[in-house]
């Protein structure tokens, strides 16, 4: 069950087999529209029923109301190896900052943009607390409006960012684990030929 604040245009939501799922699973997405938490009433807002477990439905986002999502077994094979990815891609509004380009020596092109502090994006609870990540592109344009050039963009949440990095600090400490007792050993099965 989910429930999206106001600002919020639509949300993509997505399903697709996990690497070790069996490649002949068949599922299926239905999303409700909810009017409270407790899916009693309830009513279809998007399905999506095709041959392969890739289904997508998008959807505008209605303020105060809850989505529910139903992902249905058409065909399982073998209901062990039916494991699924499930997806969330809300969209806002675009968002428009100065970009400068700047020639460098070497005859390349430096590209920089500062995005602003109030930026909805930035500041929504779903990028800096819930593990989104905020994706989308960089678009450089003419003055006639034509798109010269665009350049994929992903902003990795600050929540996300911070578990990978207590995950990495972990592997870390247990690998100076690992090193410092294995210089203990060396230096105890050392003594004793020092004795000799």
């Amino acid at each position: 069950m989910w429930s999206f604040p106001a600002g919020f245009k639509t949300v993509k939501i997505s399903t697709t087999l996990a690497a070790t799922a069996d490649p002949k699973t068949d599922l299926d997405l239905t999303i409700l529209l909810c009017s409270d938490q407790d899916s009693s009433n309830c009513k279809p807002a998007g399905s999506s029923g095709n041959a392969t477990s890739d289904e997508t439905v998008t959807i505008p986002v209605t303020s105060g109301s809850y989505f529910l999502v139903r992902v249905n077994g058409y065909a399982i094979p073998d209901a062990d190896k039916a494991d699924y990815l499930l997806s969330l891609l809300l969209t806002n509004e675009l968002e428009s900052y100065p970009t400068k380009l700047q020639l460098e020596a070497d005859d390349s092109f430096g590209i920089s943009s500062t995005i602003a502090k109030n930026s909805p994006y930035l500041n929504s609870d779903y990028f800096e607390t819930k593990g989104f990540d905020i994706i989308g592109d960089l678009r450089i344009r003419n003055t006639s409006n034509q798109n010269l050039l665009r350049i994929p963009v992903k902003v990795q949440s600050p929540s996300k960012l911070a578990d990978e990095t207590s995950e990495e600090d972990n592997g870390k400490e247990e690998e100076n684990n690992g090193e410092e007792e294995e210089t203990s050993g060396e230096e105890t099965d050392s003594t004793p030929l020092a004795q000799q």
